[in-house]
């Protein structure tokens, strides 16, 4: 279904008042850029990173700067055109600080098992491979105790381009190509990477937190190494699929792994190869 169709039918919902209950399915579809919900993804984490989250039941989301997470900081560029100077008519710049307050989190449609994603993404620590669905992430993670969560929530698939495109982009865009009353016009500054990051096809989930965010306070932000994180309520157990313990640990370590995680009470397989 179209964005056009999927407005029309919120409208219709409004006009009858029905719940945000029921509307929240078409909200997800209209938000997921480029991606359907049902598209399965997969993702590698930091495995203390993700077991501290499954218990406190929150999901950490990573602060989308200009430097990038992760490595190659200087060179990811997530969010490009944060800090970037606009010219206005007369001259004066003009800058889009809305851009800092976008949090988020990459996934991959592809499965993630060779041994150079485990290097990638999990580096010298452990690693949990996990698997779900687009659908079932932003489920979970657009929160309707957010009054704003229509506005605030997006999924989107990422392009990758070469270095002299994405100069390009940046020399030629006007800053009202990223205003809009649904915030599809930011994102897009969100979902455009280096052609040398294009073997992770990553799906980006994004969560816009502004300063004071009074309006949904049981989001907060932490520094955690000088890293500013979204710590968002996120019950784990109804998202994951499948947990896939790191192959490159020692077996000893994999079933430690596998005892802390059915400690936690989750109902999905966990898969020791």
């Amino acid at each position: 279904m179209e964005i056009e169709d999927l407005d029309f039918e919120l409208k219709k919902m409004d006009f009858r008042q029905a719940p945000h209950s029921e509307r929240k399915p078409l909200y997800i579809a209209r938000n997921c850029v480029d991606v359907l919900p049902d598209q399965e993804i997969w993702r590698i984490f930091n495995a203390s990173f993700l077991l501290e989250d499954i218990e406190c039941k929150t999901i950490t989301l990573p602060e989308i700067s200009t430097k990038g997470v992760g490595k190659n900081l200087s060179t990811s560029g997530e969010n490009p055109f944060w800090g970037h100077e606009f010219r206005l008519e007369d001259g004066y710049p003009l800058y889009l600080a809305f851009l800092k307050d976008y949090y988020g989190m990459c996934w991959s449609h592809l499965p993630l098992h060779e041994r150079w994603a485990w290097n990638e993404f999990a580096g010298n620590e452990d690693g949990l491979l996990v698997k779900s669905t687009v659908g079932k992430m932003m489920h979970e993670l657009m929160n309707l105790s957010n009054k704003f969560y229509m506005l605030t929530y997006y999924c989107g698939k990422i392009s990758y381009d070469t270095g002299d495109n994405l100069a390009r982009w940046k020399d030629k865009s006007h800053y009202t190509d990223f205003l809009g009353s649904q915030g599809f016009e930011s994102l897009q500054t969100l979902l455009r990477l280096p052609k040398e990051f294009d073997r992770e096809q990553e799906i980006r989930f994004v969560y816009r937190c502004p300063d004071n965010n009074l309006d949904f306070p049981d989001a907060r932000v932490v520094q955690r190494n000088n890293i500013n994180l979204c710590k968002h309520p996120f019950v784990w157990n109804d998202v994951i699929d499948e947990i896939y313990i790191d192959p490159r640990i020692s077996r000893a370590k994999q079933s430690q792994h596998v005892q802390q995680l059915q400690k936690l009470s989750l109902t999905c397989p966990i898969i020791d190869i």
